[in-house]
């Protein structure tokens, strides 16, 4: 395990919980933060403001996530922001597809709900290698809402899916993915979703009220491939 960068007194940075390493559990709580959920001393947001704008978000979470997982090295703070940008074209395209195919069978649209939306970017970068419903900690999906990011439910459930692309010319970003590049992606995804019963009935169900849609990246050099991981999920608010 590679750590982002350690400091004169051997304190990790990104360390969140004071164990001395770098781990998924840093990146949920910083997750956590952002949504308010958890408080942080001056210090854990000094040590974990990766990108150096003075708070913690999703873009620091998603650095300690790239280093445990060992994927690619990649300048701070500067590829995370534009791969949230990305993210976000395709929740865009990908919620007005839903929602329009929503209105068409005489259903309410879905809202984004924020604390959603950041435990579904855990739940796609926990998605990379495979596909699963279960957890790498061995629990449902639902455990993520229930004991990491305390939202209350009646119902919820959970899409997945990746679409591997390319090969490109290179996997920079501003070379592989233009807007509507990242468009199509999304109705990759709403297609691949549509077109199977169980998915497409969490995407249209009455009781569903709120979403979260969470996307990842995953580059491989020697094939010069990108794979993008799409996580939704949907719950009924207590």
């Amino acid at each position: 395990m590679s750590t982002v960068c350690v400091t004169a007194k051997e304190t990790v940075k990104g360390d969140f919980n004071g164990d001395g390493k770098l781990s998924a559990i840093d990146a949920r709580e910083i997750l956590m933060v952002s949504a308010g959920t958890k408080t942080a001393t001056k210090e854990q947001i000094s040590n974990c403001d990766i990108d150096g704008n003075g708070k913690l978000s999703a873009v620091d979470a998603r650095k300690i996530l790239r280093v445990v997982a060992g994927l690619e090295k990649i300048e701070q703070g500067k590829e995370e922001t534009v791969e949230m940008q990305m993210t976000a074209i395709i929740e865009k395209e990908f919620l007005r597809l839903l929602n329009a195919e929503r209105a068409r069978i005489g259903r309410k649209p879905l809202v984004k709900n924020e604390i959603l939306t950041k435990a579904a970017m855990v739940r796609a970068q926990e998605n990379i290698t495979s596909l699963s419903h279960t957890r790498p900690n061995g629990k449902p999906f639902s455990d993520i809402l229930q004991n990491e990011f305390k939202y209350e439910y009646e119902w919820s459930g959970e899409n997945l899916a990746y679409v591997i692309t390319g090969p490109h010319s290179s996997t920079d970003y501003s070379v592989a993915f233009n807007e509507q590049a990242l468009k199509d992606l999304a109705k990759k995804f709403y297609g691949m979703f549509a077109d199977d019963a169980p998915h497409y009935n969490n995407m249209t169900r009455d009781y569903f009220e709120e979403i979260g849609v969470g996307i990842a990246f995953y580059k491989n050099e020697s094939k010069k491939t990108i794979k993008v991981v799409c996580s939704n999920l949907y719950a009924t608010p207590k």
